[in-house]
């Protein structure tokens, strides 16, 4: 008798509704009837209803693992942590990207990256037709971020800074800030450089996992959510006032997004700290709204990025380096 397929669809921890996804699933759970369905709905407003889907609005880290091994398809939005955990499991996987015009998301990157890993063969549903011929043939296309070349370029920083008027080194303070989600991830796998220096401090958001994985840390908590939140900008605006002439960090390293803004400009000014940009695998074809703001008021020194569509929009600029793969 043939095994049961298992799916597992997840939207992560995004503020936004994905409603649309989550209609589509109810479709699909009643065509495939012999599939079991397992949804994290997140910030969803409609719970797909079928007698073959069990739903849940959030997952602790146990049983987000938990699913995601049982399953034998993996259906997610369009961000670099799905893909990255898809690609870890090497399970068939369907990425949809969210729309920024139906209110999914704060803009369009995600479908910037669904056109580049369509391009390359992956499982992208774009529409429900392209969602239902994935789910019947489901594959699986290995997607890896080397951030062996991003080390290397900020190890680079440190060794060409000896000659500046203050140089940095291992010994200086080092502050690395993100938002959750994918942001915090993808500063996790840059942590061959950041744990060389012993006098280093986190600000991110106070959020379950995060919590847990810094708890010998030294961090300051920030205000979240960041996304077209005025208040919380500004709530984080005096925060920085409060901590970064105190800490006096010599290097800042960051992933974006909004909690950087407030932090970089109060430390540029207060601190004249080197200050790293490193955005994300995601942003393909224009810099990420907060990367775009500092680049442009100045605030930061680089910016790496990992598409050469990127390069050559600033291909004048020296702040703007490209990592090789």
């Amino acid at each position: 008798m043939e095994k049961e397929k298992v799916v597992f669809c997840t939207v992560g921890s995004e503020k936004y509704q994905f409603d649309r996804l989550m209609h589509w699933m109810e479709t699909i759970a009643a065509e495939f009837s012999d599939y079991k369905f397992f949804i994290q709905y997140g910030s969803c407003n409609y719970i797909p209803q079928a007698g073959n889907i069990k739903s849940f609005k959030f997952l602790t880290e146990a049983e987000f693992i938990d699913y995601f091994n049982q399953a034998d398809i993996l259906i997610g939005h369009c961000g670099e942590g799905t893909i990255l955990q898809a690609t870890e499991q090497k399970k068939p996987y369907i990425l949809i990207p969210r729309d920024h015009t139906l209110g999914e998301h704060v803009d369009g990157h995600q479908f910037e990256l669904a056109r580049l890993l369509n391009s390359k063969g992956a499982g992208i549903a774009f529409t429900l037709g392209d969602l239902r011929d994935k789910l019947v043939h489901p594959k699986f296309v290995e997607f890896t971020i080397d951030h062996a070349n991003t080390i290397n370029i900020l190890n680079n920083l440190i060794t060409n800074s000896q000659n500046d008027k203050d140089p940095i080194s291992f010994d200086s303070k080092i502050l690395l800030i993100c938002s959750g989600g994918g942001h915090y991830n993808s500063m996790k796998l840059l942590k061959d450089f950041y744990n060389s220096f012993k006098d280093r401090v986190w600000v991110t958001f106070r959020i379950k996992n995060i919590e847990i994985e810094l708890k010998n840390q030294n961090v300051v908590w920030a205000h979240h959510p960041t996304i077209r939140n005025i208040p919380n900008f500004f709530r984080n605006f005096l925060l920085a006032l409060k901590v970064i002439p105190k800490m006096r960090p010599r290097l800042i390293i960051t992933t974006g997004a909004g909690v950087a803004v407030p932090f970089l400009i109060i430390a540029k000014v207060f601190c004249g700290a080197k200050i790293i940009f490193v955005e994300l695998a995601t942003r393909v074809e224009r810099l990420s709204l907060s990367a775009k703001i500092l680049y442009e008021l100045g605030v930061i020194d680089q910016c790496l990025v990992r598409h050469e569509n990127l390069k050559n929009i600033y291909k004048e600029s020296s702040k703007i380096i490209l990592i090789e793969s």
